[in-house]
């Protein structure tokens, strides 16, 4: 008999990644998603991105986001999706973005990749943690 319930993992990382108005693969961070299993073929459901940024200069109002199954960024998983910048009530140089995924995920790996720019040009800011829930 399988196993009844659901397992809710935290993939949470502390980093220090320049942001700036356009994609780069040098800006980019592995989120291993269920790498403590040893099932072949990874199932699981993505469910809610949290972005916490600082330093946060040229007023963007957004951050867009796009999770892919390669390094290079060129087999998005999850496609471009754009949130509000939520900055701090007593420190506007500080914000957080949360992206609700809501999405089935099937592979032979646990490798996503975070892609991540502002939406707006010349603007910048500095990704200091990123978290990913999934259900299993």
């Amino acid at each position: 008999m399988g196993a009844v319930g659901k397992f809710i993992h935290n993939s949470k990382h502390s980093v220090n990644i320049a942001c700036s108005d356009s994609y780069s693969t040098a800006r980019r961070h592995l989120i291993p998603v269920m790498e403590d299993t040893t099932i072949l073929i990874k199932k699981y459901k993505l469910g809610t991105l949290y972005l916490h940024v600082d330093t946060i200069a040229g007023a963007p109002t957004g951050i867009t986001v796009r999770l892919c199954r390669d390094a290079a960024g060129d087999q998005p998983v999850i496609g471009d999706t754009t949130a509000t910048l939520s900055l701090g009530v007593t420190t506007a140089a500080e914000g957080n973005v949360t992206i609700k995924i809501d999405s089935v995920y099937s592979h032979t790996d646990s490798n996503l990749y975070i892609f991540f720019k502002t939406n707006v040009a010349a603007s910048t800011c500095n990704v200091r943690t990123i978290e990913l829930t999934s259900e299993e």
